[in-house]
């Protein structure tokens, strides 16, 4: 939050959480859709390997973002 403006600390806040939120929910959907998936050893590895390849893309994503989008404040005279 330090990057952010003092007038858009708020925003950015509620921003932040609902990412968080929306993120544990797919998480959450993606274990489902693994352990659907375990009608033998085979299919639950298909499960697992796209989910887990689906949370990189997400991790990578979210990365990517943050470089692009998050500029440093520049310190101000104290």
């Amino acid at each position: 939050m330090t990057s952010i403006d003092a007038n858009h600390v708020g925003l950015a806040s509620g921003f932040n959480s609902a990412v968080a939120r929306i993120a544990g929910l797919i998480a959450t959907a993606l274990v489902g859709f693994v352990f659907a998936r375990q009608g033998s050893a085979t299919s639950f590895m298909v499960g697992f390997r796209a989910a887990a390849l689906i949370g990189a893309a997400s991790a990578a994503l979210a990365a990517g973002a943050a470089l692009i989008l998050i500029h440093p404040r520049a310190a101000s005279a104290g």
